[in-house]
């Protein structure tokens, strides 16, 4: 397990280079190749020493800056600089400890062994360091937790520092595991999202070059058609867009290509500025699954557009019932009478949510013809019944062919998975909010990924199930199959 305890303050004699001339090759070299050749490992030293030095002379007045200034410039620092000259040592660390299973020899360089060969001027630092050793695996441990759990470092710094008062390492200063310890843990998190990203981008410019070496050998002039789906959605679901045989063995007029969940979560909330949290609150340089604010303002501009300035928005006077025109609007398949009846049902039951996505679609134009006739729409089971029988017969999934068993209450899901972190997101900042359920995210598509083999089996069993009782309901009846 990880040993995590304070040690004594000790002396450290650190050796600078400073190189004054050119040098091409800044490290010696025998002439010889590393028999070992991997693209995170080089000749450069594993864990260097990170000291800023300033470029012009260190005895001129620095200008005041206040704590918050320090803290968005020190947050600058490590989202552009620091750790990202971390992901090839971390990854490095992580091959030679075989994944954080063993202490691996780091080579650090030393006062004793350092040797410089490029002409450098050295000097000598003498440091006094009061060490907290804190084991990586330690903010491993933290990491998983954390995403089984509603993360929370007050309470997990407490237990430590009351752990560690009880056997004899009394911490005086007041809050300062805490905040530390916030901040190894959220820079570490930050690293392994970029150590993650670093790979996937390395792997996929690999794959890349290789199509490209194959595609400069086709006919010029003749446009590629993609024959399997990106990279992107084979590592979305291997199940549905996997395998060297996708939609070779399926009906095109019966069955669609995947099946998107769309709901909205009003649970999720937070306050305006929680503590000034504007200023506070950066941003985290990871990638996130939330679309950015600017694509959702020009969506909200487009179809602001298109139903002409919100026009179409105002509500229609009350109009009798025999006044009513009962016919078909463009491309819907079911008279306007069924439209209104659910919409009104669904507008007395949620308030004034409407959810006819396909109808607003074809009477604004919010979609393209070439778009919206790739698209089929329907409604999940959970709100299906509460539909008149015409649309259910149309929109249910469960009547229609190539849906299969599915409710479409994947989003449900979701939201139920991340209920734990309302309260703690509340007063979050901004960005962190976003942070939090990134990782969080994240985790519960690993999660998913790893149980494909159990889920495939359920569902399979699930399916049998359901065709015994069919076939069975089928044979008790008093018709023959030709009649039906």
């Amino acid at each position: 397990m990880a040993a995590w305890r304070p040690k004594q303050p000790h002396h450290v004699t650190t050796i600078i280079c400073e190189p004054w001339m050119d040098q091409s090759h800044p490290h010696s070299s025998s002439g010889a190749d590393p028999p070992d050749i991997d693209p995170f490992v080089t000749d450069e030293p594993l864990f260097s020493d990170f000291l800023y030095e300033p470029d012009g002379p260190i005895n001129l007045p620095r200008p005041h800056l206040s704590g918050l200034q320090k803290k968005q410039n020190q947050w600058r620092r490590w989202s552009q600089e620091v750790v990202p000259s971390l992901i090839k040592p971390y990854l490095a660390y992580c091959r030679r400890s075989e994944s954080l299973q063993s202490n691996p020899d780091l080579g650090l360089l030393t006062g004793d062994n350092l040797r410089c060969s490029a002409f450098c001027r050295l000097r000598s630092l003498a440091v006094t360091c009061v060490l907290f050793d804190l084991d990586i695996r330690v903010l491993e441990l933290v990491k998983n937790l954390f995403v089984r759990m509603t993360p929370n470092s007050t309470a997990w710094c407490d237990a430590l520092e009351n752990f560690l008062n009880e056997r004899g390492y009394k911490l005086n200063t007041k809050d300062s595991l805490r905040r530390r310890f916030s901040n190894a843990y959220h820079w570490y998190t930050v690293l392994t999202i970029m150590s993650s990203d670093y790979l996937t981008t390395f792997i996929s410019n690999s794959r890349r070059a290789g199509a490209d070496s194959v595609a400069s050998h086709e006919t010029p002039g003749i446009p590629q058609v993609l024959s399997q789906p990106s990279a992107y959605l084979s590592s979305r679901c291997p199940l549905c867009f996997g395998g060297n045989d996708w939609h070779q063995h399926c009906d095109p007029d019966t069955t669609v290509d995947c099946i998107v969940c769309v709901d909205a979560c009003f649970t999720q909330k937070r306050s305006n500025n929680p503590r000034n949290g504007g200023n506070q609150d950066p941003p985290n340089p990871t990638p996130t699954v939330f679309i950015p604010e600017c694509d959702v303002k020009m969506m909200e501009d487009h179809v602001r557009d298109c139903r002409g300035g919100g026009a179409g928005t105002r509500k229609r006077p009350r109009q009798l019932a025999e006044e009513i025109y009962d016919g078909y609007e463009d491309g819907m398949r079911i008279p306007v009478s069924v439209l209104d009846g659910c919409s009104k049902s669904f507008v007395a039951a949620d308030e004034k949510r409407k959810k006819q996505l396909e109808r607003s679609c074809r009477k604004w134009s919010l979609l393209d013809d070439s778009i919206l006739s790739r698209i089929s729409f329907r409604i999940s089971v959970f709100h299906a019944y509460g539909h008149q029988w015409p649309c259910q017969i149309v929109y249910h999934p469960r009547k229609r062919a190539g849906f299969g068993l599915s409710d479409g209450e994947g989003c449900e899901h979701l939201w139920s998975a991340l209920k734990q972190l309302i309260p703690v997101l509340r007063v979050s900042g901004y960005h962190q909010q976003l942070f939090v359920l990134d990782v969080q995210v994240h985790h519960l598509a690993l999660k998913s990924l790893d149980a494909l083999g159990q889920w495939l089996a359920r569902k399979w069993m699930l399916c049998q199930q359901k065709k015994k009782a069919a076939l069975e309901g089928l044979r008790d009846l008093a018709f023959d199959e030709d009649f039906l």
